[in-house]
């Protein structure tokens, strides 16, 4: 009888599990990528205007856009899962202050643009906003990647297609699968997933300097993912790491002085950046 009632609930484990996985195989695009809160593409922040930029699967998106001033770089901001174009704007207000360019991007499915987000979909995204800039007349190396979390791993993806002049990198995970542990440790099917978004894996082919920004008390990323995708990084990296700082504190806690001091002793006239 103890063993009957033993299997009975072994099985019952098993088809909840076997259930479970199911609803995460099907439904992990919507638990992991948010949609972004609806913006309207023409109520750019006061400095920047609304730009369209096709991808090469034929979507027409949206970012908003400042060209730089002179002798100056711009900055392609791409954001989290779970965020907007909109949430890369306290970022990119104290660059474009002291002259900075910035494109910030958004991505397919988000904001009321059309799509669906996959990884390879963002990655196109990616590629066609960095070819917006480039279009411009903007060299490569006057050019600086900035990602938060989701966005980081753009960020590194789109560097290791075209060389650019410096990465800054946002509380990065190591992996999608790693994110996914981290945000739902009670559904333990990261290897599941569809999108991989292994930025551990691609960091050290990245010939950019990179600077890696991460608070401690991140409550969606461990700092411990980012302090292992900084080991992973090559030899021209800094980290701007704060124990007790959240997400939404880092850039109150020195995270935007530390940005700017990298951009002002990386980005060299001559193309030749380094840390």
């Amino acid at each position: 009888m103890r063993r009957r009632r033993a299997t009975n609930l072994l099985l019952i484990v098993l088809a909840v599990y076997a259930v479970a996985a199911g609803l995460v195989w099907h439904f992990q695009r919507e638990l992991l990528y948010g949609s972004g809160d609806p913006v309207a593409e023409n109520i750019a922040p006061p400095g920047l205007n609304a730009v369209r930029f096709i991808t090469e699967d034929g979507l027409t998106l949206y970012g908003w856009f400042k060209p730089p001033g002179e002798a100056k770089e711009i900055v392609v901001f791409f954001h989290g899962a779970q965020q907007s174009v909109a949430d890369q704007w306290l970022r990119a207000q104290p660059l474009l202050t002291q002259g900075y360019g910035a494109l910030l991007v958004e991505f397919r499915g988000y904001g009321g643009n059309p799509g669906d987000p996959s990884e390879s979909g963002i990655l196109l995204d990616a590629r066609a906003a960095l070819n917006y800039v480039l279009a411009s007349g903007i060299n490569p190396s006057r050019i600086v990647l900035f990602g938060r979390a989701m966005g980081a791993d753009v960020a590194v993806s789109t560097a290791l297609k075209t060389e650019v002049g410096a990465l800054v990198l946002e509380t990065p995970f190591t992996s999608f699968a790693d994110y996914w542990t981290a945000r739902f440790p009670w559904l333990p099917f990261g290897f599941l997933l569809k999108d991989r978004f292994a930025t551990i894996e691609k960091i050290g082919r990245v010939k950019a300097p990179i600077l890696i920004l991460h608070g401690g008390r991140d409550p969606h990323v461990p700092i411990a993912q980012g302090r292992a995708v900084f080991e992973a990084a090559p030899a021209k990296k800094e980290a701007f790491f704060v124990d007790d700082a959240g997400d939404a504190e880092l850039f109150d806690r020195g995270a935007t002085e530390a940005v700017l001091d990298f951009l002002e002793r990386v980005m060299q006239p001559d193309g030749q950046n380094g840390v």
